[in-house]
């Protein structure tokens, strides 16, 4: 997946030099609801581990990074597709910057850059329904399927772009 830009984001692979950014989204996201089993490792040494893997492979995910501060703010990544051919989509964002635009700019470049290039007709997301997270996801148009929350969805032919 190729680097994704606008005049204050760029969607892009990690870096060697990203570590410490990363080190503090992982301290973050640790704090953020939702279960262990999707929290990174936040001692120095499980976390360097862990961001040397993300480096190896970065595949179908994307940090943004943000050019005021100068540095790594979150990540987004598809996930793969579930038995009905959805793409699942999951993104983490430090909370500085959630529910300000930056995050929803960054998941409208990622989901706008997903439906033009990638055999993609739906995005779901599975979200604690009470994280903050979703305030973007809402704004950009998904939808809520479940009836108990946490699983937003989009359809392609619904998608506006911004």
């Amino acid at each position: 997946m190729e680097k994704i830009e606008s005049k204050r984001l760029v969607l892009r692979g990690l870096e060697p030099n990203d570590f410490n950014d990363f080190w503090e989204l992982s301290k973050n996201w640790k704090a953020a609801p939702g279960p262990d089993f999707d929290k990174f490792p936040i001692d120095e040494n499980g976390c360097r581990n862990w961001f040397n893997e993300c480096l190896k492979n970065n595949g179908n995910t994307r940090y943004i990074y943000l050019h005021d501060v100068n540095k790594i703010i979150g990540l987004i990544t598809f996930n793969g597709k579930d038995e009905n051919e959805r793409m699942d989509m999951g993104h983490i964002i430090h909370s500085d910057y959630q529910d300000n635009d930056i995050d929803k700019e960054a998941l409208s470049m990622f989901i706008e850059y997903g439906f033009q290039t990638m055999d993609i007709k739906t995005i779901i997301t599975n979200n604690d329904p009470d994280q903050k997270q979703n305030a973007a996801l809402y704004s950009l148009g998904f939808i809520d399927r479940n009836q108990e929350g946490g699983q937003l969805i989009i359809e392609k032919n619904n998608w506006k772009s911004e």
